[in-house]
């Protein structure tokens, strides 16, 4: 569920005009070479899971990207090396790899060490809505590790909810731009049931998710102006299934 935070920020940048989506993504690694297929990746690419570089996500996999990169000392360099087999936009590849190279991106943006990205979360999001506390890690190049490092409770995962329900804003301040909610759960050119780093439901429309490890969940259906959170440590579809006969609950209630 940290990767809805990382889009949270990175909604906060481009509000600031710290930030244009729709340029190359400031990756110094995919610039070294002119002819690197990379440099026309943009943060668009990024936020829809789409930068065409395969991934595995499976953290127990032994061998696989996710495993690898979580046990590098410089997991967003461990991402950056990595090279594509599809043009940018072409394919969805689910990618932690790619959130954490979004976290890099962020702190290069507000100063790079801890204390300028810890201050940058807490002052843009967690203090304003009233997150606290939230538990946040940094790898050893000192890199936030926004594709699983946000860990709160279940109260503070339903404030950040509310705040996509209601369209960024929070007590009458504009956090977030209502712009960017809409980007969050608009279809993805590579995937319609993926967002800008938030989980769609084809079969609810207009219903989103932040889909965590092992069923964690923050569901969020504006129809009803309604926020489910359920932290799980079971996995598999069942924390999801619980969400889905609640929103089924609800929606009976229209007919």
């Amino acid at each position: 569920m940290a990767k809805a935070v990382t889009s949270a920020m990175i909604g906060i940048l481009v509000r600031d005009g710290r930030l244009d989506i729709d340029e190359p993504a400031a990756v110094p690694e995919w610039h070294d070479d002119p002819g690197d297929p990379r440099a026309a990746i943009t943060v668009r690419h990024m936020l829809h899971m789409a930068t065409g570089i395969p991934w595995d996500d499976g953290f127990m996999n032994r061998g696989s990207e996710m495993y690898e990169m979580v046990r590098s000392e410089d997991t967003a360099g461990y991402a950056a090396a990595l090279h594509p087999t599809a043009g940018p936009g072409e394919r969805f590849d689910y990618s932690s790899g790619t959130t954490t190279l979004l976290a890099r991106l962020i702190g290069d943006a507000v100063g790079g060490d801890h204390d300028d990205v810890r201050a940058f979360l807490h002052d843009e999001l967690f203090d304003k809505i009233g997150m606290a506390p939230v538990n946040i890690t940094f790898d050893a190049a000192g890199t936030w590790q926004g594709s699983y490092s946000a860990d709160t409770t279940a109260q503070n995962f339903a404030k950040l909810g509310l705040l996509f329900l209601w369209g960024g804003e929070w007590d009458g301040e504009q956090i977030i731009p209502q712009e960017w909610v809409e980007l969050a759960r608009t279809p993805s050119p590579a995937e319609p049931e993926y967002g800008a780093h938030w989980w769609l439901d084809r079969l609810r429309p207009g219903v989103f998710y932040a889909v965590g490890i092992r069923g964690n969940v923050i569901t969020v259906d504006p129809a009803h102006d309604l926020v489910i959170v359920q932290l799980s440590t079971v996995g598999g579809p069942l924390p999801l299934a619980h969400t889905e006969a609640i929103l089924d609950a609800f929606a009976a209630l229209d007919e």
